[in-house]
């Protein structure tokens, strides 16, 4: 076997498991969720980050169990069931996909975010709501989620791009 080239470089770098995970979640629904931007004329990655980020990129129980992306109540339109959420009275529905779920959330709070393409606008029309990111616990706003769905909404736009060239 001959030395090793000092300059060797891999071709391409294996993705971090962080990394990974958010390439798997965007070819897992990118499909269903280009049909809900389309119809509501915003970027894919908007609904993309909601989603990731409302349940954890699909880790959470209630994504993982019920396919309910979107922190959607029941009853709704499309919900199979409910899950009984851990704490309070809330019954969290159930769905039979992401899709499903995903029409569920457009049906709901559609008209929220028709239109809104600017990151920001987006996510502060969903906490404007009262049903997106707001403390459980006292009602009041998270103070960070429209940074952070935003900053997440900028972060997918080159996984999504490298999808759709």
């Amino acid at each position: 076997m001959g030395a090793v080239d000092a300059n060797f470089r891999p071709a391409a770098t294996p993705l971090n498991p962080i990394q990974a995970m958010k390439e798997r979640f965007v070819d897992a629904h990118l499909a269903d969720a280009q049909k809900a931007a389309n119809r509501l004329n915003i970027p894919v990655e908007n609904i993309l980050a909601l989603s990731a980020l409302e349940w954890g990129w699909g880790r959470s129980s209630f994504a993982a169990q019920g396919n309910n992306y979107f922190g959607i109540h029941y009853p709704a339109p499309y919900a199979t069931g409910y899950i009984q959420a851990k704490r309070g009275p809330a019954k969290v529905a159930t769905f039979a996909s992401y899709a499903d779920s995903l029409k569920s959330f457009v049906a709901l709070s559609g008209s929220l975010v028709q239109g809104k393409s600017d990151p920001e606008a987006f996510a502060a029309a969903l906490q404007n709501s009262g049903k997106f990111g707001m403390n459980p616990d006292t009602g009041a706003k998270v103070p960070t989620y429209v940074s952070g769905v935003a900053g997440t909404i900028r972060g997918l736009r080159a996984i999504v791009e490298r999808r759709t060239l």
